[in-house]
């Protein structure tokens, strides 16, 4: 089964549609919840023990009762930069995230988009239901997206994301380069 992308390429079509998480993509969601649940319980909770996506009541409550939370977040190192060339690269760049069924939390995810990357607020989709986004790729953490989304599923590997998914290109140690890379691959083929 070739991708949208792939048959866009065939039918001469030459726009490239992206998605792209802002959680664990663009922002440091996890090492922010983890520093915030360590402090208040006195514990020493790694990224890495987080093996699987569905998180532990007790760490939802951090992002779900702090008051800017999400709009405190810092952004990855080279996220921004990254957005901005893939906008570059693209004929449409939107940024889709889970507002966790919380208005406080759009909120925030909206205000976090107007301080970091305000050229693309317009471009922002809060939704759980990334499958209904049509798109050539998306670029995400969480393994439902990936596995259900109908384009080229980019992978930003992850602890709990590790098992294979189908045609995925995986990405390690954040590597946004080799993200460009790949999708100049087929602007090229244009």
């Amino acid at each position: 089964m070739s991708s949208l992308l792939d048959q866009k390429i065939l039918k001469g079509v030459v726009t490239m549609i992206v998605i792209c998480d802002m959680d664990e993509v663009i922002c440091d969601f996890t090492d922010s919840m983890l520093y915030l649940y360590n402090k208040e319980h006195h514990t020493d909770v790694k990224k890495e023990q987080l093996t699987n996506w569905a998180l532990p009541e007790d760490l939802k409550d951090i992002f779900m009762n702090t008051n800017n939370f999400f709009t405190e977040l810092p952004p990855i190192d080279g996220a921004i930069e990254f957005v901005k060339e893939l906008h570059n690269i693209s004929d449409e760049l939107y940024i889709a995230s889970c507002p966790s069924g919380s208005a406080r939390i759009a909120k925030e995810k909206f205000l976090w988009m107007k301080i970091w990357l305000p050229e693309l607020v317009d471009n922002l989709v809060l939704t759980s239901n990334k499958q209904i986004l049509k798109g050539d790729c998306i670029i995400d953490d969480n393994p439902n997206h990936l596995k259900k989304f109908p384009g080229i599923p980019i992978v930003m590997d992850r602890p709990w994301n590790r098992e294979p998914i189908e045609n995925e290109y995986r990405i390690y140690d954040t590597d946004y380069n080799k993200i460009l890379k790949f999708l100049n691959s087929y602007a090229t083929l244009y």
